[in-house]
């Protein structure tokens, strides 16, 4: 369809049905027209016995009357109408066809590119078997059916109306005679089916299936002729009849009566008796489904609405009381009954629609214009009181008395804050500084209390107790109670909030509840106040009404509606949310059932669903609703006065608006007639191509996106309407929308699709009717079976050839990787997970003269030294067992018997879950290194036991000190011992001095016994510190000699090492030596400190202050036999370099900025977790 424009409603008029007041506006009735208002009347009242009996319940309601014109996107000139079996609304006229949906009137655009005849339609008419026939008015047909648009004959003059019969048959009446369509073309009747020549006004069928035609031209006498269902032959039913038209029932057959049609002055006509015949008139006229007749007469430009009960008068002769007139002035094409009971007309200006509502509004005597504050209380007998108050005046209203539908003013002068009724049957109304209190029918003023009286215009609510007390809300001016003509702030409670009291109600157990801002509410029982709120699950926003018969409370408010029972809140969901919004009346009927009146307008809920509603919190309440388009003129106020909805003494409920009130007799009212709208699926496009909607479509290949339009259409209510969609084949549950927009589907494979769309009515309950459509997506060529099989096979095919490849480039692998490891200089092997060989390379064999055993440590107790099997057998159980890397060195026995040295080590393969999988092992020959390892031990004993020669004299030295002591106390002791008696303590003391020096000199002995051993490498945990005191210690009488003081600056918290003691004291006694030979001729400080290093390691500095490095040397001093001393080998730097990097560190020399030089070297700190020591092999 093409542009649409969204429409904005008129005020609208609204008529009580059978108001004998409205008399004045009756109109002139000719003899011509009773005459066949008595036939209507008697067709009628066959068809509606209670016309003319008890007034039907369908009494209780009001006409109401919209408009849409040119200014709400309405065209003019509406010349004829018809509603498609989808339920949408067609507009013809001079400015071409045009769609409505009850929101948006759309300019019809064929989404085909298909165009009609012309722009100037004459007639509109929608078969029950689909599509919409258009008739022009310069002649010719059409057919409109799901976009498509087929033209037929034109030049046949201006098509007056169209009719169907029960075969499928359609009928037209035209300028030029009767034509007939039968499926294949129209066809013009004449002669052969005895039809009499000249214009056909109008053509129908009745009930019978009969088809009756009016031949002549318009305000001409006219021949009535028809004919039988089933034969060909026309006959003429009477001539020269005075009339224009048929009266059309809401179905749009002819209205029949069983009389004879003759009027006078008629001419000769058929002789055959038929059972009925139809009510014809120079007026146009039709019935409702409210068994009301409209009428436009010929001669005046309006529409009457007859009564059911004026029929009574037209028989009698006498003057019908026309209860309503519309000034309108429809055209005799443009009147239509709609599938919801909706009365449609179309004139120059637009459309018009006239519908029925339950809902009754209340006149005043005086009543000013704009929103109005209206309070409600209901009296007895029926009664109600309404304190009527304009926004515009601020404070003032009027008080009304309202019985049997007239509304008496009472008291001037109010306000319209709250009006209640007390248990005692007296009534509270607000008013200017006051109170008043009608008893009996006396008004007694009531002063408020001192404090309040210039606040009266902040009163909001009032209720009373059991005990007859008054409590009046100010708003968050705070709450008084008025007992015995005294007034008391809260009560003189502590325990009620102090807030903004919105509303208050006294159920019928006497609690009095309080309603808040913020979902907070307070309950007076007896004597004890009980509190809630948002942690309570109550949620509903600032509380606007509260409501109960019984122990079950109702609490409504801005979000919704809960109740309240045994001190629970249980929330009420609605199939729309909207329906539950901003709640400010509430009405529990005696069956049980509920009437809300909310901001979007009265919602009737039913008591089977609300006892859904409490059994399971998900369930989703359906109910009758009554908005604007139902005939609401209003919505109710959301500040005060509250209550807005109340009940009758006489069962009627009362509705207060912001702009009236409106009544409804729920025991006359029967449930709101919902006509489910019909879902219909308006277009598909795949790719932005339009293809008609089809029961099986078929999309090429590529599609990429699908889209649907899908419409459910009411008139009445057109924005109550919900819907629901699925794609079977991808939603696994229902697609929700409030609005009908179009569903689109991206990217959809090739295949079969099944697609459904449900509508709601206007109350919420899906139809059960979905509308279906089936889609398939075709293939391209590569989506199609047979490609797939045959992309499998070449897959599969290809997958071969690669895995042949992958076969040959791996066994190409494996030689290469074999020859590689048959010809690396080492012997290697390949192992199992566990301890297996898999494979010995052709160095092992040939080395060995052992082929691959089934035992390996069979192959190893043959091969390895006797000394070093225990010791392999162990680290490698250990290695298999942790999966941990494995590098020792051993003695291997060659073919000819002698055993070389060999660094042998194992490396682990491992899986992606990190399984050892293999093991590689390689064993390297290493003799000539341990040969060249022995040659730099001995070397480095060597220079151990030439130094120590050199410190002959200070060890000499140092071993007479203790010696010496020693010897001075053994006489000492002897002396004591000589004595009488023998001083026991003393020779204790004695005894014990000379065992201090005898365990000091066995220390420096055993100190230079390990210096002058020769001893294989072992590798310990060292703590560097007590090395160097060991050393100082050692070489302090060397240092004294050379009057040289030894200081040391030990960190603390040092981490041990890992070293060789015996050496690392030889590289430290290399350093302090080469500082005191620096320092001999002018003496100084020998300094020893330790540190942390970079990276973890231990940092030790030896310093002195002698004469420092030789400038441009100091790289060169620890090559060997390099030395500055007369008398040096220069040997003792370079075994120092040689035993630090052997330990993994390192040795440099640095110049000091004064005097002297600093060696520093780095050992690396031991793991936290070391291995015990190891003799090296």
């Amino acid at each position: 369809m093409g542009t649409s424009w969204k429409t904005h409603q008129r005020a609208r008029s609204f008529v009580p049905v059978g108001d004998c007041e409205r008399s004045a506006h009756s109109i002139r009735v000719t003899a011509s027209q009773l005459c066949w208002l008595v036939a209507l009347m008697i067709v009628t009242s066959v068809k509606c016995p209670s016309l003319f009996g008890q007034t039907p319940p369908s009494a209780n309601v009001q006409v109401g009357h919209d408009s849409w014109t040119f200014k709400e996107g309405a065209p003019s000139d509406v010349t004829c109408l018809a509603q498609t079996n989808d339920g949408f609304l067609w507009l013809g006229g001079p400015n071409g066809l045009f769609r409505f949906d009850g929101t948006r009137f759309e300019p019809f655009t064929s989404p085909f590119g298909d165009r009609l005849l012309s722009t100037n339609l004459y007639s509109l008419f929608a078969p029950p078997s689909g599509g919409l026939w258009i008739g022009y008015t310069f002649g010719g047909f059409s057919f409109l059916d799901k976009g498509r648009v087929t033209n037929y004959a034109s030049g046949i003059g201006s098509v007056n109306g169209f009719a169907q019969d029960r075969d499928g048959i359609v009928w037209a009446g035209a300028s030029s005679g009767l034509w007939r369509f039968d499926h294949s073309g129209w066809q013009h009747i004449g002669v052969e089916w005895n039809a009499p020549a000249g214009p056909v006004a109008q053509v129908g069928f009745d009930s019978e299936g009969i088809l009756w035609a009016l031949v002549g031209s318009w305000e001409t006498p006219k021949d009535l002729i028809y004919l039988l269902h089933g034969t060909r032959h026309f006959k003429t039913a009477e001539r020269n009849l005075s009339v224009d038209g048929f009266t059309w029932e809401p179905d749009r057959t002819v209205l029949t009566a069983e009389v004879a049609p003759r009027v006078s002055g008629s001419g000769e006509g058929s002789y055959e008796r038929l059972p009925a015949y139809p009510v014809t008139s120079k007026d146009s006229q039709m019935v409702d489904r409210n068994n009301s007749v409209w009428i436009s007469p010929a001669d005046k430009p309006v529409v009457m609405r007859l009564p059911k009960g004026s029929l009574r008068n037209v028989q009698n002769q006498a003057s019908p009381a026309i209860s309503e007139t519309y000034n309108i002035n429809p055209f005799a094409m443009a009147e239509l009954v709609g599938r919801e009971g909706n009365i449609w007309f179309g004139d120059t200006k637009g459309i018009h629609r006239f519908f029925y509502t339950p809902l009754i509004r209340q006149e005043f005597p005086k009543e000013t214009s704009g929103s109005s504050k209206l309070a409600l209380v209901a009296d007895d007998n029926g009664a109600v009181w309404i304190s009527f108050g304009s926004l515009g005046n601020r404070f003032k209203a009027d008080l009304y008395h309202v019985l049997g539908g007239k509304a008496e003013r009472r008291l001037p002068q109010m306000t319209s804050s709250f009006a209640y009724r007390a248990p005692d049957k007296t009534f509270w109304f607000s008013g200017e500084h006051c109170l008043w209190h009608l008893v009996g029918d006396d008004f007694v003023r009531v002063n408020l209390p001192p404090e309040m009286v210039n606040q009266f215009e902040f009163l909001q609510t009032i209720t009373g107790d059991q005990q007859g007390r008054i409590w009046v809300s100010f708003g968050r001016h705070g709450l008084y109670r008025l007992a015995d003509g005294i007034w008391t702030p809260y009560g003189g409670r502590d325990d009620l909030p102090k807030k903004a009291i919105l509303l208050e109600f006294t159920d019928s157990l006497g609690r009095v509840w309080f309603g808040y801002t913020n979902s907070q509410l307070a309950v007076l029982d007896s004597d004890r106040v009980r509190r809630f709120g948002p942690s309570d699950d109550l949620q509903v926003g600032n509380i606007t009404a509260i409501y109960g018969r019984g122990s079950e409370i109702w609490i409504g408010g801005e979000f919704g509606l809960e109740q309240f029972d045994h001190g629970r809140f249980h929330k009420i969901a609605a199939v729309d949310d909207q329906w539950l919004r901003g709640i400010s009346g509430i009405v529990e009927t005696p069956e049980g059932d509920l009437w809300l009146n909310a901001i979007s307008g009265i919602f009737h809920i039913r008591k089977a669903e609300i006892s859904e509603a409490l059994k399971d919190s998900a369930y989703r309440i359906k109910g009758e609703h009554f908005g604007i388009r139902e005939g609401l003129s209003g919505l109710a106020t959301q500040l005060r006065p509250f209550p807005t909805a109340i009940e009758g003494s006489d069962g009627r409920l009362w509705f207060a608006l912001r702009n009236g009130v409106v009544w409804l007799d729920p025991a006359a009212h029967s449930e709101k007639r919902t006509v489910p709208a019909p879902i219909t699926i308006q277009s598909v496009s795949a790719d932005d191509k339009f293809y008609a909607p089809d029961p099986r479509l078929s999309f090429p290949a590529h599609t990429s996106s699908v889209q649907i339009s899908y419409n459910a259409v009411s008139l009445s209510d057109p924005e109550a309407i919900r819907f629901r969609y699925k794609l079977q084949e991808t939603d696994k549950d229902w697609h929700e929308a409030a609005a009908a927009t179009p569903v689109t589907y991206r990217n959809l494979p090739p295949g079969s699709y099944h697609f459904s769309v449900e509508a709601s009515d206007t109350n919420g309950v899906w139809s059960g009717a979905p509308a279906n459509l089936a889609f398939t997506i075709r293939p391209a060529f590569y989506q199609t079976t047979w490609f797939r099989l045959l992309y499998v096979a070449a897959a599969w095919a290809f997958l071969w050839g690669l895995h042949q490849l992958r076969v040959r480039q791996l066994r190409r692998e494996e030689r290469k990787f074999h020859e590689a490891f048959e010809t690396i200089p080492a012997m290697a092997w390949i192992g199992g997970p566990g301890d297996t060989i898999q494979f010995l390379n052709r160095r092992w064999v040939e080395y060995t003269g052992l082929s691959q055993l089934e035992n390996p440590k069979e192959s190893r107790k043959a091969a390895i030294h006797p000394d070093d099997l225990d010791r392999i057998e162990r680290r490698l159980a250990a290695s298999i067992a942790s999966g941990e890397p494995v590098e020792e060195e051993m003695r291997f026995r060659r073919t000819d018997g002698e055993y070389r040295w060999f660094l042998s080590r194992n490396v682990p393969l491992r899986d992606k879950r990190g399984k050892v999988v293999r093991w590689y092992g390689t064993a390297t020959d290493i003799q000539d290194r341990k040969r060249a390892e022995e040659l730099q031990a001995d070397l480095a004993h060597t220079n151990r036991v030439s130094t120590m020669g050199e410190l002959v004299a200070s060890i000499s030295h140092e071993l007479a000190q203790p010696l010496t002591v020693t010897t001075a106390n053994a006489k000492a002791s002897l002396r004591w011992l000589q004595r009488d008696p023998p001083d026991m303590m003393e020779v204790r003391k004695g005894t014990e001095r000379i065992i201090e020096a005898g365990t000091l000199a066995s220390e420096i002995i055993n100190r230079l016994r390990s210096l002058y051993k020769k001893s294989s490498p072992k590798r310990e945990l060292v703590a560097i510190n007590e090395v160097i005191g060991e050393m100082v210690l050692l070489l302090r009488g060397e240092a004294n000699e050379n009057a040289v003081s030894i200081h040391t600056d030990p960190a603390a918290d040092l981490p041990k090492i890992t070293a060789d003691r015996v050496q690392l004291q030889q590289v430290l006694m290399n350093l302090m030596l080469n500082g005191i030979e620096a320092m001999k001729e002018t003496g100084g400080v020998l300094t020893v400190k330790t540190g942390p290093g970079e990276c973890g390691q231990v940092l030790i500095s030896v310093s002195d202050t002698g004469v420092g490095l030789p400038a441009g040397r100091a790289d060169e001093i620890f090559n060997a036999f390099v030395t500055t001393k007369p008398q040096g080998s220069g040997m003792g730097l370079a075994i120092s370099r040689s035993i630090v990097e052997s330990h993994g560190g390192r040795l440099w020399a640095t110049s000091n900025d004064g005097r002297g030089a600093t060696f520093h070297f780095t050992l690396p700190a031991a793991p936290a977790k070391t291995n015990p020591p190891v003799e090296a092999a």
